[in-house]
């Protein structure tokens, strides 16, 4: 019988140690943790490993090399776990003449939509790999908008009409020659369009709407939306958020709410006058 040696023997000990370590952390790894790739599509000269690309994760900063197709990329986060997530935009990428980039967005990034934000580790067995997407075109400024009626109350069959107006800007500053599409809704679900304006050079915009008479009495709800362009993105307002909407009425219903008003008090009238008669007859006796 063959002896097998003390080598032999320990060879096959580490073999099996190392089988079972192995199983174990790969068990472990499946069942609560993910490996997580950031990377981005900016690819100056072939290395997408560029140090100008910098991304801060959990708050700690790390360079390009942490954020490219080479260095430290991984992440061993669990599942369901959220991190925060940021990146320089825009940047300068390149050797001599550099080029400026822009971020525009994230490829898978789960939770992650503008440039600062929160990533939630997805459940999975493979690699994930989150994207960050840039273009040398600059991203339209950000806009706001502005909607208000006055007045507020108007008589559909009469000769009333509403002013609606607001105004479009940009970093404090007006946005002219703009189109701003008007529409209302009696419920905040379905909207109806009814005029489309035109910033002036200050942003402004007014439209004297005269509410047609078929349109059903009660409070409407008013929205002003400018779809975006190139320069500027899309931004809305509606009277919802300040309390200034639109009631339509027609004049006979106030009319009449005004003469039962004047009947109900003449009865007042009447009835106190009954109740005392008595006693004034009374008192003259």
């Amino acid at each position: 019988m063959r002896k097998i040696s003390k080598c032999m023997v320990i060879c096959i000990s580490l073999l099996f140690v190392t089988s079972i370590i192995s199983t174990s952390i790969l068990q472990v790894k499946a069942a609560n943790t993910v490996i997580v790739q950031f990377g981005h599509d900016i690819n100056p000269g072939g290395n997408m490993a560029t140090s100008e690309v910098a991304i801060i994760i959990d708050g700690i900063p790390k360079d390009g090399t942490d954020f490219g197709t080479y260095g430290t990329r991984y992440y061993d986060w669990e599942e369901g776990k959220t991190h925060s997530i940021s990146i320089v935009t825009p940047i300068e990428v390149g050797w001599g003449a550099k080029t400026t980039y822009y971020f525009v967005g994230w490829d898978n990034g789960n939770g992650l939509v503008e440039s600062s934000g929160t990533f939630t580790v997805p459940s999975s067995d493979d690699i994930v790999t989150v994207t960050a997407l840039y273009s040398t075109t600059p991203p339209p400024s950000p806009a706001s908008l502005t909607i208000s009626c006055s007045p507020d109350e108007v008589d559909k069959t009469g000769s009333d009409t509403s002013i609606i107006s607001g105004t479009l800007t940009s970093s404090g500053s007006g946005v002219s020659g703009k189109t701003i599409d008007l529409s209302y809704s009696p419920d905040n679900i379905i909207y109806t369009s009814f005029a489309s304006v035109t910033t002036g050079p200050d942003g402004g915009y007014s439209y004297n709407w005269d509410v047609p008479a078929d349109l059903a009495n009660g409070y409407y709800y008013l929205e002003a939306v400018f779809t975006g362009d190139g320069s500027y993105s899309e931004t809305s307002a509606n009277t919802i958020f300040t309390g200034n909407n639109l009631l339509v009425l027609p004049e006979h219903l106030w009319g009449g709410l005004a003469a039962v008003i004047a009947c109900f008090a003449a009865l007042v009238i009447f009835k106190t006058r009954s109740s005392l008669s008595p006693l004034i007859h009374k008192n003259k006796k």
